[in-house]
């Protein structure tokens, strides 16, 4: 596919959970390689921050993401937010994210180019044309609407190496939404220096039938900052000045984000009244968002309730659980409905011990600041097998 006479729109999709530096160097980055290699002209950007559905551990609230992202490119010329993404009922596939761009950029534009009259006859619906040119000025880049050009722009997707390896991984992506992103779309991937995302490419049949739709941007100027690291830091009351945007950081401040416990979209908002239960006759431990109290039986028929009120609480289920069970890697599912099951075979002897070492104690904590006594049960003696009377 001749690339030389295109004009792109650059589309990052992801969590900013908090934006930092990186993230904007990004697209200074892929703007300044791109344009070297004269191949393609690169005309505007759009951060669009994924749906709070995303379910992220640590994930802040859409709201405080697109607010944060607002302050970040503030005095940026090129690059806008979208919040479509965050507005839509649940989690959107990037296939479809970026073809949604790509329609209302296309409709904007011929809007701003054809006469009504033969807007009016190129589209069939005519809503979608008035939303677009509604909507334009709101998420599209300066240089989009003044670029003049008579030429199509495409939307292509601005990632990391780490999103072009998990292409690579057979399973984790739909290989028809690999399709259309690497095929219709292109990929502008940044790596670091000592990297080989060749291979990722090499690896991969899809990406080797597309290479000529991926360009590989390498920064040379080393830099390890990422949001996970920055979130830690500012939870450790370590400084994350220089990491992120000055106004970033006073906004996380202000609002006491990433604090232990608080501000996640998993928080209390969405569990006050939820029930997290352990037993070993499905060999689960069961948390879920849903009203009804989850009740599971342990051995001999004992059941075993844990009552959370809060998100401090499910934090501390899941570290007690987790001592027990280990990590929530191998043989965890994560459901779209916020539920963490574990049920794997061998972690059956686990939550056995976890139910007799609750049995043990004289009360039990609820979780929810409650002390509630348990009825203790005398063990039966076994039958005596002397033929003397005991």
């Amino acid at each position: 596919m001749n690339m030389a006479q295109t004009d792109v729109l650059l589309v990052a999709c992801g969590s900013f959970n908090p934006p930092t530096i990186m993230h904007l160097r990004m697209f200074e980055i892929a703007r300044d390689h791109l344009e070297r290699l004269g191949q393609l002209k690169i005309i505007g950007g759009v951060m669009s921050p994924v749906h709070d559905a995303y379910q992220k551990q640590d994930l802040v609230s859409s709201e405080h993401r697109c607010n944060m992202l607002r302050l970040a490119l503030s005095d940026h010329d090129w690059v806008r937010l979208s919040e479509w993404e965050c507005q839509q009922s649940g989690w959107t596939r990037t296939r479809q994210v970026l073809q949604h761009y790509q329609n209302q950029l296309n409709s904007a534009m011929n809007a701003n180019h054809d006469s009504p009259l033969k807007r009016q006859r190129q589209c069939s619906n005519r809503d979608e044309v008035d939303d677009a040119v509604q909507n334009f000025s709101n998420w599209i880049p300066n240089q989009c609407a003044s670029s003049g050009s008579d030429r199509p722009v495409k939307v292509m997707l601005l990632c990391g190496a780490d999103v072009l390896e998990s292409f690579a991984k057979p399973g984790l992506w739909n290989i028809k939404d690999i399709e259309t992103i690497v095929g219709q779309h292109g990929l502008v991937v940044i790596t670091r220096e000592g990297t080989n995302p060749y291979r990722f490419i090499y690896e991969s049949d899809v990406l080797t039938k597309h290479m000529g739709n991926i360009f590989i941007v390498t920064e040379w100027i080393t830099n390890e900052v990422s949001s996970t690291k920055i979130r830690r830091a500012h939870r450790r009351g370590d400084s994350i000045k220089y990491l992120v945007p000055d106004s970033v950081m006073q906004y996380i401040q202000q609002n006491q984000l990433y604090q232990e416990g608080a501000n996640s979209t998993t928080n209390e908002n969405k569990y006050q009244q939820n029930s997290a239960a352990v037993g070993n006759r499905n060999s689960s431990v069961h948390f879920s968002p849903m009203g009804s109290k989850l009740i599971d039986s342990s051995p001999k028929g004992r059941v075993v309730n844990f009552k959370v009120k809060s998100h401090e609480n499910i934090s501390k289920m899941a570290e007690f659980l987790g001592s027990e069970f280990g990590t929530y890697g191998e043989g965890s599912t994560m459901l779209k409905g916020h539920e963490l099951i574990l049920n794997e075979e061998n972690m059956k002897k686990s939550a056995v011990n976890t139910l007799k070492a609750i049995s043990k104690s004289s009360s039990r904590d609820c979780l929810d600041g409650r002390k509630e006594p348990m009825k203790s049960k005398q063990k039966k003696k076994p039958p005596c097998k002397r033929k003397k009377r005991c």
